[in-house]
């Protein structure tokens, strides 16, 4: 058990250093949803949680598990841009995806839409 929990921090930090390819950086169509039912994909997860966290949502722990922390961050998120995204539904799709992505890179961040985040978040365009 040690060995296996050892090797998927190893896996973390390596992928946290770069050093695993990530296919190639560019949005894309078919990424899964996230949100209460939703496939939720650790790595969108841990998305939605640092990008929110770092425009001041507060989804909680940055621990790629969809919870109530990420669901009511996303839920403000959607409020607060509710004339783009229409009535908040805590549901990471391709509109909220791109907004997400959208607002990240306008406030100065990296790793959005030509990198890791924009690779895995859900969006209507590549």
């Amino acid at each position: 058990m040690r060995r296996i929990r050892n090797a998927a921090i190893a896996a973390v930090v390596t992928a946290a250093a770069g050093l695993i390819a990530v296919p190639a950086a560019q949005a894309r169509v078919g990424a899964g949803w996230v949100g209460n039912g939703e496939t939720n994909n650790p790595h969108a997860v841990w998305c939605v949680q640092n990008m929110l966290d770092g425009l001041g949502y507060n989804a909680g722990a940055t621990d790629s598990l969809w919870g109530p922390n990420t669901r009511a961050a996303v839920l403000r998120f959607q409020t607060a841009y509710r004339s783009v995204l229409g009535t908040p539904d805590a549901i990471v799709g391709p509109s909220t995806g791109d907004e997400l992505l959208d607002v990240w890179a306008a406030t100065g961040h990296s790793n959005g839409w030509g990198g890791y985040c924009g690779y895995w978040l859900p969006t209507t365009h590549n």
